[in-house]
């Protein structure tokens, strides 16, 4: 696992699905016209019906993408993933933030940063100096060459509000030798 290439004090980052989120929208689009499909022309999420039960029978598991950590009944709850031109109908499962940092906590793994939604990321990025330069560049590039536009209205902007990033630093655990210093990790490789 990530943690057993961390030494003391390094950082984990990443990004996944919101689960929260994700389950919002789908609750909207249930609400709105019965259907248990979200998206826009660029993605699609899907629910099967069995699928949408298990959410529905603890909707509150769901509110918030740092609700506190649930039992079973969060584990295996699945929906398809379509994305223009790179996945089609893949299966995944429902990530429940909460779960997830209590699991990392057992490898060490204590959550310094999100979930953030990844366009918020953007944004804050957007406004700093140095970040805003280099996320202008790529947009441009994808722009150009048929991808990702980075206005707020656009479907990439809503298929990248779909992911909440995170950062976790590795600590310590309780009855287990403490974690490589960084210089010892170094020293081991080479």
């Amino acid at each position: 696992n990530a943690s057993e290439r961390l030494c003391a004090g390094g950082l984990f980052a990443g990004t996944l699905p919101d689960a929260a989120r994700i389950v919002a929208a789908s609750q909207e689009a249930w609400e709105k016209s019965g259907s248990l499909q979200t998206g826009n022309g660029l993605y699609k999420v899907e629910f099967e019906p069995a699928e949408w039960a298990k959410v529905r029978e603890n909707p509150h598991q769901w509110g918030a993408a740092g609700a506190a950590a649930g039992g079973r009944e969060v584990f295996g709850v699945m929906y398809k993933f379509s994305l223009v031109d790179a996945v089609d109908g893949c299966r995944e499962p429902l990530v429940h933030f909460g779960t997830f940092t209590r699991m990392a906590r057992r490898y060490g793994l204590v959550l310094q940063m999100g979930p953030t939604p990844l366009a918020d990321l953007v944004t804050q990025a957007l406004a700093e100096d140095e970040a805003k330069a280099e996320l202008g560049r790529l947009c441009r590039i994808y722009h150009y060459h048929g991808g990702m536009r980075c206005d707020e209205a656009s479907p990439e902007w809503s298929a990248l509000g779909l992911y909440s990033a995170f950062v976790f630093r590795k600590e310590a655990v309780e009855g287990e030798a403490p974690p490589m210093t960084c210089e010892q990790l170094s020293a081991s490789l080479g």
